[in-house]
């Protein structure tokens, strides 16, 4: 969180991202996260019976003001693979 910060003080837009149109347009998209805190996520790293946790993505939709947060899930011997939603 320290490290948001620091980046969020480096932005080029007065006010922030939330006050710029044009740079809320550009935040729009889906983004995969490298990193999360997100409990619905985090939640998923010690899955029972081979299952493990896959790419995390992150649909912005500004426009409409929603977030998502998309994990795909992994069987490690390849017999099943799933998905979860979480929408914010």
């Amino acid at each position: 969180e320290e490290a948001t910060a620091r980046l969020e003080a480096c932005t080029p837009y007065q006010g922030g991202l939330a006050r710029d149109a044009g740079a809320l347009r550009a935040l729009g998209g889906n983004w995969r996260l490298l990193y999360t805190n997100a409990p619905e996520i985090t939640a998923l790293v010690n899955l029972p019976l081979g299952f493990q946790l896959g790419e995390v993505y992150q649909p912005i939709d500004t426009a409409e003001g929603l977030v998502e947060n998309q994990a795909r899930l992994t069987h490690s011997f390849g017999v099943a693979s799933g998905s979860t939603r979480v929408f914010g």
